[in-house]
């Protein structure tokens, strides 16, 4: 069954035209991904399917008695308190609770036929206020609170004083306590930390109505469509399947067009050379036939339908990463780590060792002290206690957030040239790359937006030399085509690389190891996200596992012993790692010497016999190594 139709749909603002005779059809129960890149009439789109935004021309037909929620990027509820804003998804239900209240005071008062109009009224609402989830109203609310990290002491602050990030939690909360038969969704995974994300898709999953989500998580997009609409050119274009298998299915339509582009051309090319082969026997031999020939090939051409060649490319920043060199075997080495702010402490004996060429993920709750770890590692903040030592050749290039530059009164240009010194010329051809094309480049900096403030300072990092890069959140603000051209980058660049982000499917592309900051510490999981999630999510199942009694005794003394195992494990793994290192250098030394012992046979003697003593020493302790990663 069709919930939702669209036909010939046209959207103008001003002289733009933002969608230009758009169709689609989303069927019941349908799981949407909506697709495009920035700009391309999303966000539009579902304002005009939510009655927000006034329709030029076209069709939109709803399954009848259908109900549409709509959740916007920016949610705005002024000074309205958080539990009235979530309170409002059920107003209708909560006043047939306080009718059913009056009723029940009323019925002791009340005899005969007044008592008997009385209890079939009450009868009548009470099973309306059942069939509307009455009496599960509380529990709706603490699973949808929970889910989205909403705590109690939200409900009673002005929405207008909490964070974007808790804005954005608390109308997503109100959109899905509404329960509506077709959710629209734009960006609903914006501000939500991994186990959010993770109780998202699973809501979303085992929701009974329809789903049509705007989103750049592509990991969400894999994980809750089954159908997937691109947006381009002001139309729909409709693809079997979540993000990957589309990506998959377009690449291979592309190719195909592409084919049917040359095999046209090559005709076209045929009928060209037919038409002045023709012409040219006809005014040799003076034949009438020959040229009337050409003109019959001429008219075939002239009707022949034009196949465009396909675009195979995105329109998209184009990166590359130049490398500085090696940073020396520990590229970052980090030691008890503390810190904090007044009663909240982040970082409690943390410790951090990269080595070259490594490509870690920090991950952990928000609010768990990721971004201030970056800013140790900085120099913005200084430790309370513990050491941060970097190579002494590390040329590391660095992503913040909230990304500044020394003068924001600066054009584009002239910003980038005080990095980068090159010739305008030069520097133009290279912004066009990052899509700041013509008079874009004299914009002043302080002016940008987010998006473009990170694709600037992208575009600085990938044309400056580093031999490590730390990037906190680098998906930020980016479209889909800008992300994976940052990750085809990241994967050719042979340095050094620590990133924040929550993005999983940008993790999984771009890294060989997960460091979860986890009550203050430092976990390291080998491996991309999914092998990290699967490892957290049997610690938790762990921890979970019911006991009781004696057994419970006996389990908190278990726990009581693999925290302690953990711990010594830990500390093993570190001083293994630390050992593994200083005899790999030291074999590397007796190699050299050996090689330039040369007629010294004494000598060479001496260093092979050395030699053989480290090697299975080294052997023994990486398989030691092994089973500890492997415990």
């Amino acid at each position: 069954m069709i919930d939702l139709a669209v036909n010939g749909l046209t959207k103008y603002f001003g002289a733009e035209l933002v969608l230009d005779n758009l169709s689609m059809e989303i069927h019941q129960g349908d799981r949407v991904a909506v697709v495009g890149p920035n700009g391309c009439g999303k966000t539009t789109l579902f304002r005009v399917l939510a009655n927000l935004e006034p329709k030029d021309e076209g069709d939109i037909h709803l399954r009848r008695g259908a109900i549409v929620g709509y959740l916007a990027q920016t949610p705005d509820y002024g000074q309205q308190l958080v539990a009235d804003v979530l309170q409002a998804s059920f107003r209708e239900t909560l006043a047939m609770q306080a009718k059913l209240q009056q009723l029940e005071f009323s019925l002791g008062k009340l005899t005969g036929s007044e008592l008997d109009r009385a209890l079939e009224e009450y009868a009548s609402m009470q099973t309306a206020f059942e069939l509307a989830g009455g009496y599960c109203l509380q529990e709706r609310l603490n699973r949808i609170q929970q889910g989205l990290k909403i705590p109690d002491g939200f409900l009673q602050r002005p929405f207008s004083q909490l964070s974007g990030g808790e804005q954005s939690r608390v109308g997503l909360a109100k959109t899905l306590l509404q329960e509506p038969d077709i959710l629209l969704l734009d960006e609903p995974t914006n501000h939500l930390d991994l186990d959010s994300l993770a109780w998202l898709e699973d809501f979303l999953r085992q929701y009974e109505g329809t789903v049509a989500a705007i989103s750049h998580d592509r990991y969400f997009l894999d994980a809750m469509a089954n159908v997937t609409f691109e947006i381009q050119n002001g139309q729909a274009v409709s693809w079997s399947g979540n993000y990957s298998r589309f990506r998959l299915q377009k690449q291979e339509h592309l190719l195909q067009q592409q084919a049917v582009y040359e095999n046209q051309q090559k005709k076209v090319a045929a009928m060209e050379a037919t038409i002045k082969k023709l012409r040219m026997w006809g005014a040799q031999g003076d034949n009438e036939k020959f040229f009337k020939r050409a003109a019959s090939i001429e008219k075939r051409l002239e009707k022949m339908e034009t196949i465009e060649r396909p675009k195979l490319s995105e329109d998209s920043v184009a990166l590359r990463l130049d490398s500085a060199g090696r940073a020396g075997k520990d590229t970052l080495v980090c030691d008890d780590l503390h810190f904090g702010y007044e009663q909240l402490a982040l970082l409690r004996g943390a410790a951090l060792h990269v080595r070259w060429g490594e490509r870690l993920a920090l991950v952990g709750e928000n609010g768990s002290g990721k971004t201030t770890l970056l800013r140790l590692l900085q120099g913005l903040e200084t430790p309370h206690k513990g050491s941060i030592r970097w190579a002494s050749s590390a040329k590391v290039g660095w992503l913040d957030q909230m990304v500044t530059f020394a003068d924001e009164n600066h054009s584009i240009l002239d910003c980038f040239r005080d990095t980068c010194p090159m010739t305008e010329g030069q520097a133009r051809n290279i912004l066009a790359k990052f899509l700041f094309r013509s008079q874009d480049v004299f914009k002043t900096v302080g002016n940008l937006s987010g998006g473009e403030r990170s694709r600037l300072r992208l575009c600085q990092l990938m044309h400056g030399v580093y031999n490590v890069l730390v990037l906190d959140e680098p998906t930020n603000h980016l479209d889909i085509p800008a992300m994976e051209a940052l990750e085809e980058a990241l994967q050719e660049f042979p340095g050094t690389l620590l990133m924040v982000s929550h993005d999983r499917y940008f993790i999984n592309k771009s890294v060989n190891a997960v460091v979860e900051l986890r009550q203050g510490r430092l976990h390291r999981y080998l491996g991309d996200f999914d092998a990290y999630w699967q490892a957290r999510q049997e610690r938790l199942k762990d921890q979970r596992a019911p006991t009781g009694g004696q057994e419970s005794t006996a389990h908190s003394r278990s726990s009581q012993r693999a925290t302690v195992s953990s711990r010594q494990r830990e500390r093993e793994l570190e001083q293994l790692e630390s050992d593994l290192s200083r005899w790999e250098d030291e074999l590397t030394r007796l190699r050299q010497e050996l090689a330039d012992a040369g007629s010294d046979a004494e000598k060479a003697q001496k260093l092979f016999a050395q030699q053989k003593l480290l090697e299975p020493q080294i052997e023994e302790a990486m398989e030691r190594w092994l089973e500890l990663q492997d415990a």
